[in-house]
């Protein structure tokens, strides 16, 4: 089995679903894709499976599995052997190099072998290299490429997946850190906030029907936000309750069940299950969900249609997911970026440092925050409509010297002051940093520039 990262376990499981969608576009033209590349015997009917979760016996492999591979229906080996890379640094593995496992099997099975990685993937130089007179073939495609195809003949969201767990460098934000949905959403800061909150309130639901005899465990990123729960006894997590954004839309919330407990068998309507090696998924409305837990799948769907707001955000299903994926992506850049340049203070950001909710995005460091101020953010969208305004250090209204905050454009909510980075930095200064230190400063000036640079590309 090959080594994954987190972001190239969740890519390849929805690169597997996309693949294997016969109703979608995209899987037409990736076939067409896999069709130019010497060797590659694809039919119509070629079934992916992901190789993290089914073995793969073929001579020269030697036990290491190759992350997707498919089979043509009346073959017995596989056509195409396909290697994924999420990260622009993910490690190459030993058997994934030109003398090792992969090329071995791919050499003597005559089955030509993909690598899709990130454009300036750092590994890119490591990589084998075709050689057709020793019956070795291989090709390299970037990710741009396989996004600009979802991007054109799939809806159901697989673009801003792949934006998401794929480190993607466009030629024309090779320089930038967010990328240019994500800059247009700071305009729209109400959707963020939508989001948090819609969130929110489904996840106190979900709380309310997880029995208190089963130990939970509250996932939130975007492999799943919700519940992973079991008996108290047990130490593994046997159901699921929750958003699901990393796949097909019609499983975006859902109810799920270990493979240790059900098998495809036992449900209704297998049209209606997606299994992902290691739990079976079912929409949360659909019959197979009594199947898993009839006392819960009932209860929560009778509360979310109590909730107006709730069950209009959820009807939109795709457009939900493409939000979700955006905020959360926005919000994990924003607070990588501010941990980065906050190092030089020998602080340990930990989880309760964070903000990430309808109030805010960012980090408190001491008494002060840094990041998105979604709770003012209505006041800086009626002062001016600049990206750079909304980013804003809010400093505790006690510690403040209220003289010192006259100048234009810095506002009060009666609880924070929040100074606009396009504010003057001496004001910064005055209050992020107990003394006056060159180095500080200049760590500042470094990450406001970042941040400018960032939202000034797409003005």
């Amino acid at each position: 089995m090959s080594k994954r990262s987190s972001n190239s376990n969740s890519i390849t499981s929805i690169l597997v679903y996309a693949l294997n969608n016969k109703k979608s576009g995209f899987r037409k033209e990736m076939l067409e894709l896999f069709r130019k590349i010497e060797k590659a015997d694809i039919s119509d009917n070629i079934i992916f499976y992901d190789g993290m979760h089914t073995s793969l016996n073929l001579a020269g492999m030697d036990g290491a599995q190759i992350d997707i591979y498919g089979i043509n229906n009346d073959g017995e080996k596989p056509s195409i052997l396909i290697e994924v890379k999420a990260n622009l640094n993910e490690d190459l593995q030993t058997s994934q190099t030109e003398a090792k496992n992969y090329c071995t099997a791919a050499r003597k099975n005559g089955i030509p072998l993909l690598y899709i990685i990130p454009k300036g993937y750092y590994h890119k130089d490591e990589l084998p290299n075709s050689k057709p007179k020793d019956n070795l073939i291989v090709e390299k495609r970037y990710w741009t490429e396989i996004r600009n195809i979802a991007r054109a003949y799939d809806n159901t969201g697989l673009e801003y997946q792949i934006e998401n767990f794929v480190q993607i460098i466009d030629d024309a934000e090779e320089n930038c850190l967010l990328a240019k949905n994500e800059i247009s959403l700071l305009l729209v800061p109400e959707l963020i906030i939508k989001t948090y909150e819609c969130i929110n309130q489904l996840i106190k639901i979900i709380e309310n029907y997880v029995d208190k005899n089963y130990r939970s465990l509250l996932q939130d990123n975007l492999f799943g936000i919700g519940y992973l729960y079991s008996k108290k006894r047990d130490a593994a997590k046997d159901y699921w309750i929750g958003l699901y954004p990393c796949i097909d839309s019609k499983y975006f919330l859902s109810l799920a069940i270990s493979a240790d407990k059900k098998k495809l068998s036992d449900f209704k309507a297998i049209e209606d299950v997606y299994y992902d090696g290691d739990y079976y998924y079912v929409p949360y409305n659909s019959e197979n969900a009594k199947i898993i837990d009839e006392n819960v799948s009932s209860k929560l769907k009778a509360e979310i249609e109590k909730n107006t707001e709730l069950s209009e955000w959820l009807s939109a299903p795709v457009s939900r997911i493409k939000e979700i994926h955006t905020v959360y992506g926005l919000a994990d850049k924003l607070c990588s970026l501010i941990r980065g340049f906050f190092a030089w203070k020998k602080k340990a950001f930990s989880e309760r440092d964070k903000l990430c909710n309808e109030e805010g995005i960012g980090y408190y460091i001491e008494d002060n925050f840094l990041g998105l101020s979604l709770d003012i953010i209505e006041s800086l969208k009626s002062k001016s409509n600049k990206y750079d305004e909304i980013f804003s250090l809010a400093v505790l209204t006690h510690s403040v010297n209220e003289s010192k905050c006259e100048t234009d454009g810095i506002f009060s909510n009666g609880f924070y002051y929040f100074f606009p980075l396009n504010a003057e930095k001496e004001l910064f200064y005055n209050f992020l940093f107990s003394e006056s230190v060159e180095e500080q400063q200049t760590n500042f000036n470094l990450l406001v520039d970042k941040i400018l640079k960032n939202t000034q590309n797409y003005k």
